[in-house]
């Protein structure tokens, strides 16, 4: 019934044409076996085929663009850590891509004398808008003792002394021994002051005159004390004398 005949009325010719308006709807159908999917980086072709009267459309698919979201980045660091690479592989083609990367280091621990420090690397992409990082933690080699020899110094009396010893003056430490595996304290490294005046050696040669202090001449007070009676005794002796010669003396 969706046919119309109409007749001239002169001649009585007869027209069939279609009536479109009573025609049911198409039912379009995807055709998978004629249609052409769209990859990353190419267009496709989408095809339908109505069921009822078989008509075929078909129309263009864009390109689906890559997609990283669930790809796994697949890392490369240098062994000092200063430097990384990064491929990351698309989740639909598995074509591979190497975007930028940018490296910065931290100091997570510094190294001592003895102890090995660490330096940790992160590694940082963006890809579809979205941020990506990695670490490589690197070790600090120890830095080795920086020693100064301190020789010994012998004690006074008033002055301290002290031993042969070595101090680092990066970590602070005192030493003992060259091979720095005795560990001392600043204290022990001291020799005190001994507080006495120094002794004669024994077995020293002696100066007669300036070691024996009776022959050395007295000064000041303690001088003057035994000078007095010396010069007393003196006088007396003269006059003793005197008083002698005069007794022999002849009567002229």
């Amino acid at each position: 019934h969706a046919e119309k005949v109409y007749e001239c009325t002169l001649c009585g010719l007869q027209n069939t044409v279609v009536d479109e308006s009573a025609l049911p709807p198409h039912e379009m159908v995807f055709d998978s076996q004629k249609s052409l999917p769209a990859g990353c980086t190419t267009e496709g072709t989408s095809v339908s085929v109505c069921a009822v009267c078989h008509t075929e459309t078909s129309q263009t698919v864009p390109a689906k663009g890559h997609s990283y979201e669930n790809s796994d980045v697949l890392w490369t660091w240098s062994a000092d850590g200063s430097s990384c690479t990064a491929t990351v592989a698309c989740s639909q083609c598995g074509e591979t891509v190497s975007p930028d990367v940018t490296v910065t280091g931290e100091v997570a621990k510094k190294p001592s004398c003895t102890e090995s420090g660490e330096t940790v690397y992160t590694a940082t992409l963006v890809l579809d808008g979205q941020k990506r990082s990695d670490t490589k933690t690197v070790s600090l080699a120890a830095t080795g003792h920086s020693v100064t020899k301190f020789a010994a110094k012998a004690a006074t009396a008033t002055e301290d002394g002290n031993i042969d010893y070595w101090y680092c003056a990066a970590c602070g430490k005192y030493f003992a021994d060259e091979a720095l595996t005795k560990e001392i304290t600043k204290e022990q490294t001291v020799l005190p002051a001994t507080g006495l005046n120094p002794q004669p050696d024994p077995g020293a040669e002696k100066d007669p005159v300036s070691s024996d202090d009776s022959h050395s001449p007295q000064t000041g007070d303690e001088g003057i004390r035994f000078v007095w009676p010396l010069l007393a005794l003196t006088s007396g002796g003269a006059l003793v004398l005197l008083a002698r010669k005069r007794k022999r003396r002849p009567i002229d």
